[in-house]
């Protein structure tokens, strides 16, 4: 009889055990689905915002570019209407020097 109940305790006792492994496996891999879910979650936010400076980044270099390209043809022009005021100042000049 004392053999049998040394068996069922040791039984009770590895029951037990297993039971109080299993529960801390379920709630390992309930905090692990946890994590995971703010892992992702975390991730969306993070390639939103790097899209919003994306779109940012990308109007201002827009932006950027139409001022740059407004002052290089703003820059041409006057350098057309420079030439022009040359040739005919040289014209006048011409006709001064040969009266």
């Amino acid at each position: 009889f004392e053999d049998v109940r040394g068996k069922t305790s040791q039984g009770i006792e590895a029951v037990k055990y297993a039971n109080t492994r299993w529960e801390a496996t379920k709630s390992d891999v309930v905090y692990a689905e946890v994590h995971e879910k703010d892992a992702e979650q975390s991730l969306d936010r993070i390639e939103s915002i790097l899209g919003y400076e994306q779109k940012r980044l990308n109007k201002a270099i827009e932006v950027s570019r139409k001022k740059v390209d407004k002052k290089l043809t703003s820059e041409k022009r006057l350098k057309e209407q420079s030439a022009e005021a040359l040739v005919s100042s040289k014209k006048e000049y011409r006709r001064w020097e040969e009266q």
